[in-house]
């Protein structure tokens, strides 16, 4: 089906408006456009099925230079729809008033603020790059949950999919930002909006990322009674690159990070308990890592691309001693079980 794939498994779990936990699970993880349609679908399947009393079932401003840059190389990747896909008007024979809509009966145009928590995949790291030094580009208004750059067609995103249902959706990411900037000169730089990823970040900066978050929802009038929708993604660089002694770190270059599967489990708990505690009307997406022992099986790299995984993925590549494919891959499934016991508790 369009929700099995083999390598992954996120989990999608939401906060109701009493703040109580529900948990959902959506199988398979690559970022394409049929996998962004089934998150909006799930929003309009609930909306059809509180109507008919069921459950869920277990499934700013840029620049004008950089913005032309972003669109171009958005169009390269139109949609041949002539046409958005799904329906954008419901009929509800007996609303509820607005303040007492569950998640159960939460609709595509209801979602007000999208948001992205993670590392370099949610940031859109080398998303549009041509060549190895653009990697270095975050191409943050080409990515699948908050991208603003486009429309639907050009760039397919949970941002620009709920904003043919809400056209005052807040959050979006716009333009490109830098893995390294430099401060006071971010002049012709883009946009993050509420994408507040980090490169290079691993699950024990999520907590931060999440206080970081509630800090600027918080700044807009009525917040509080606003649905948020928030995806979740972090752990690629705990397996990668901190999931063993590196030369880096070795030389004190650097930092080491608990990164056992109890340590996991114990971030990713902490930020959900913080978005529980401070952020009501929450929909979380809590997607699960990919499995980075895919890119072993890669044959015929050039030699950029062998001397870059080495350096991103240290632990991978050349860390045998230490476990190499066999600890990662065992990492991994420990997350993916952690994420679905976070989920459940």
């Amino acid at each position: 089906s369009l929700l099995q794939e083999k390598h992954a498994a996120p989990t999608l779990m939401t906060f109701s408006t009493k703040m109580t936990r529900h948990k959902h699970y959506l199988w398979g993880h690559s970022v394409t456009t049929i996998r962004l349609y089934v998150i909006l679908k799930i929003l309009i399947r609930s909306s059809h099925s509180a109507r008919a009393q069921h459950t869920w079932q277990a499934i700013p401003k840029v620049s004008d230079s950089d913005q032309r840059n972003s669109t171009s190389r958005a169009n390269s990747r139109r949609s041949h729809m002539p046409y958005f896909p799904c329906p954008t008007r419901y009929y509800e024979p007996h609303p509820p008033h607005p303040g007492n809509r569950t998640v159960h009966q939460l609709r595509p145009q209801d979602v007000e603020f999208v948001a992205s928590l993670g590392d370099s995949i949610t940031a859109g790291t080398g998303a549009l790059a041509s060549n190895i030094l653009e990697v270095l580009d975050e191409n943050r208004g080409s990515t699948y949950f908050t991208g603003g750059d486009g429309t639907w067609k050009t760039c397919p995103s949970i941002y620009n999919f709920i904003k043919n249902y809400n056209y005052k959706i807040k959050g979006g990411a716009f333009g490109s930002t830098r893995v390294f900037e430099i401060p006071f000169k971010r002049k012709g730089f883009g946009e993050r909006g509420l994408n507040l990823s980090v490169s290079g970040a691993v699950a024990e900066d999520l907590p931060g990322m999440v206080r970081a978050l509630i800090k600027k929802i918080k700044r807009w009038p009525g917040w509080r009674r606003k649905w948020k929708m928030v995806s979740i993604l972090i752990g690629h660089n705990d397996l990668c690159s901190k999931s063993c002694i590196s030369t880096l770190q070795s030389l004190g270059l650097s930092r080491r990070v608990k990164v056992e599967p109890r340590d996991y489990e114990r971030n990713i708990r902490k930020s959900l308990d913080i978005l529980v505690a401070q952020l009501p009307k929450t929909f979380v997406v809590l997607m699960a890592p990919v499995d980075v022992t895919m890119a072993l099986d890669l044959v015929n790299k050039p030699k950029t691309c062998v001397l870059s995984h080495l350096y991103e993925c240290p632990c991978l590549f050349g860390n045998e001693d230490q476990g190499g494919r066999k600890r990662v891959s065992w990492l991994w499934r420990a997350y993916r079980s952690s994420l679905k016991e976070s989920a459940k508790s």
